[in-house]
């Protein structure tokens, strides 16, 4: 072990010799009539230098080292280096750490690709942890987020949680707060989510009113979907005639329905 961390030293200082090497020829070169874009890209470079460095010793699985060099320039943290921290802790197997630095990485986001890798990753983690540990991680960074699309991505999370956990009242306060607080634009995917919940509950009559606005749009993307979750809630609550209409429509307009079977039993 000795022997390799030798050799990871000694890598990173001929790395960073050649990167000073580099730099100072660079600006050498560039010396006169530097402008701040160019200063901009220096500081890229550079960035780009730490993050391949810590990449580096992720992969090859030395995470106090990584860890080491993380806090080192952790002056001003961003997502990337949130990220980052959050590979070097999952690697140590030490979760709620890391959960929270993905959770830091989503809501300093800086582009949309390191977001989605960001919350991959966060759900993973919270799926180690006990489910009130992770509520309570999740509760904990809902108090200070103020862009509505990361709201709405912690919430999303946090239902998801409740739903495993067969907690499907809790589920539907956390959608309805979307629905509520939110400019969030994907409505019918939640009002699905809900109607959906309020089936598992057997709340019928609260599903056909959730799914009564949806099924009268006819949209073609939710539609299908739609009209099935309401032939079940009218056939468990008795409504046998608008609940063999919805199978109709159903048989008649969606053949490739991927609950086809069930459709031609209900028929039956």
């Amino acid at each position: 072990m000795l022997k390799k961390k030798v050799a990871f030293s000694l890598i990173f200082m001929l790395i960073t010799l050649s990167f000073i090497s580099m730099q100072a020829q660079n600006l050498a070169e560039n010396s006169d009539g530097i402008e701040h874009s160019e200063l901009e890209t220096s500081v890229d470079i550079s960035f780009d230098y730490h993050t391949e460095l810590i990449k580096f010793y992720i992969n090859e699985q030395e995470y106090n080292l990584a860890l080491s060099y993380l806090d080192s320039i952790f002056a001003h943290p961003n997502d990337s280096l949130y990220y980052l921290k959050g590979l070097a802790l999952k690697g140590k197997k030490e979760w709620m750490d890391s959960a929270d630095n993905f959770a830091l990485a989503m809501k300093t986001y800086r582009s949309e690709l390191l977001l989605q890798k960001s919350k991959t990753e966060f759900k993973q983690i919270l799926n180690k942890i006990p489910a009130m540990d992770a509520i309570s991680l999740l509760s904990a960074h809902l108090s200070s987020i103020e862009e509505d699309e990361i709201l709405v991505e912690f919430l999303v999370i946090m239902a998801d949680i409740y739903e495993k956990n067969q907690l499907f009242d809790e589920a539907n306060d956390i959608y309805a707060t979307i629905l509520k607080e939110t400019n969030y634009p994907k409505r019918i995917p939640v009002q699905m989510k809900i109607a959906t919940n309020q089936l598992f509950l057997k709340q019928y009559e609260a599903a056909i009113n959730t799914l009564s606005p949806i099924v009268a749009l006819n949209d073609s993307i939710y539609n299908a979907e739609a009209l099935f979750f309401y032939y079940l809630a009218n056939y468990s609550a008795d409504r046998i005639k608008v609940a063999k209409n919805a199978l109709l429509k159903l048989y008649r307009e969606y053949p490739q329905h991927p609950n086809i079977h069930e459709i031609l039993s209900g028929l039956a």
